[in-house]
């Protein structure tokens, strides 16, 4: 049965793996041992550890095992206007999908879970990548991100309790590790513009990385040992996906979703909060799904406006 449900996915367009929720004990593990090596900054750790929730919900339904599926998600543009001048600014796969698209494959995964008396739920803290490198659904590159052959490092993870048992006959663990197409190939560490990705260690340092500073609440505008230039994305980063081998094929896939006229575009860079924003900027903002990160997009986009103007 569950070799039909996942290949019903893949059909859709969706690969998946599923695997025991007896192994959320090893991932948190796993994440503890890395701090307790001191591979993590108190910082990073603390957003890892207050985010991620490794309880099995209690339900008549228990959570028996986990479906990890992966959906393409291209690079998004959105055109802002300023001055006479458009600003085309991208953003990293996953952040504009990351609520619709799991919801369409939540709907398919029950469509056939429930053919069989089983139902699937979506649940949005678990470390996704871990899980799915552990299942065989992806691979590590050595910028930690993960890639799979056809969708390279552009796509999104989403992660399902389900009450579908599973055997050591329906699931992969394996353990982590680098693809071997990264041992030669030192594309991302010259690329990162901050150091965040090095061959001394397995894990980046997170707290170099880009996405630290111009994503995560609570985060200081970017400090004086990043230079300007290396802001390129509205949020996050995308320095070393670009360049990787691993995405050729994928680089034209960049989808166009939105124009933010000259006048939206000088009340984000105002910092106004995002309550006084006009409601048609605020839906537009929350329809791309980056209304979140709006306490730092005023900082980013400036820092893009400036080194394009």
């Amino acid at each position: 049965m569950v070799e039909t449900v996942l290949e019903y996915l893949r059909k859709k367009g969706y690969p998946a793996r599923i695997v025991s929720v007896g192994h959320l004990k090893e991932v948190q593990e796993e994440i503890e041992k890395l701090n307790e090596a001191r591979y993590l900054d108190q910082s990073m750790y603390k957003l890892f550890k207050d985010f991620h929730n490794f309880s099995i919900p209690a339900s008549p339904d228990q959570a028996k095992s986990i479906f990890i599926v992966a959906s393409p998600s291209p690079v998004v543009k959105i055109n802002f206007n300023h001055e006479g001048m458009s600003f085309p600014v991208l953003i990293p796969p996953t952040y504009t999908e990351y609520y619709k698209k799991p919801e369409e494959i939540k709907q398919y995964l029950n469509e056939i879970l429930e053919s069989y008396g089983y139902n699937a739920v979506r649940v949005t803290r678990l470390p996704e990548k871990l899980i799915a490198v552990h299942s065989g659904l992806a691979e590590y590159g050595a910028n930690n991100i993960t890639y799979i052959p056809e969708f390279g490092s552009f796509f999104l993870l989403s992660a399902f309790y389900s009450d579908l048992p599973c055997t050591d006959t329906d699931e992969t663990w394996n353990k982590l590790r680098v693809m071997d197409r990264c041992k030669n190939c030192r594309v991302c560490i010259s690329k990162c513009p901050t150091a965040a990705i090095t061959e001394e260690r397995f894990l980046i340092k997170a707290e170099r990385c880009l996405t630290y500073y111009n994503e995560f609440k609570g985060t200081p505008e970017f400090p004086g040992w990043i230079r300007p230039e290396s802001h390129n994305c509205l949020v996050g980063c995308l320095r070393c996906q670009l360049p990787c081998p691993q995405n050729r094929g994928q680089l034209d896939k960049v989808e166009e979703l939105a124009e933010i006229d000259e006048t939206e575009t000088s009340l984000i860079l105002e910092k106004l909060e995002f309550e006084e924003l006009p409601p048609s900027l605020a839906a537009k903002l929350e329809d791309l799904n980056i209304s979140m990160y709006y306490h730092h997009l005023a900082t980013n986009l400036k820092a893009l406006i400036t080194q394009n103007s």
